[in-house]
């Protein structure tokens, strides 16, 4: 389960009580995402529960005909960025190439989930 609370200049902020759940365990590139739109009443009430914590910008960055979204991390994290592509189906996922500005790729790496990443320092990564 995850509590979010997204901002956008210029706009109110947007809060979600989410679930993450991958239909095969072994696989972490294929995600379904539920979530419920939340006030920022229930959120409050939400957030003073206990919890892991992971602090993060999104930035949402072109990529040929689509967008990556990067995150960059703060507070125990800071310094590790890690971009998401999304897609329709499973070839077009398969078929991307990522940009070369890019460096490890950690899919299959549950060590960068964001539950994993909640509960833990990041594992370090090469430069890219």
């Amino acid at each position: 389960m995850r509590l979010r609370r997204m901002e956008r200049e210029g706009e109110p902020p947007v809060y979600k009580f989410g679930q993450k759940v991958r239909p095969q365990l072994n696989d972490p590139s294929v995600v379904m995402i539920t979530n419920v739109y939340i006030s920022e009443t229930e959120y409050e009430v939400l957030a003073r529960l206990p919890a892991d914590v992971v602090e993060k910008t999104r930035w949402v960055v072109p990529c040929g005909d689509s967008f990556l979204s990067v995150d960059e991390f703060h507070g125990r994290h800071a310094g590790l960025v890690l971009a998401e592509a999304s897609f329709d189906n499973e070839e077009d996922m398969r078929a991307f190439v990522p940009p070369p500005l890019c460096g490890d790729e950690v899919t299959d790496d549950d060590r960068y989930s964001g539950g994993a990443l909640a509960r833990q320092d990041a594992p370090p990564l090469r430069p890219a």
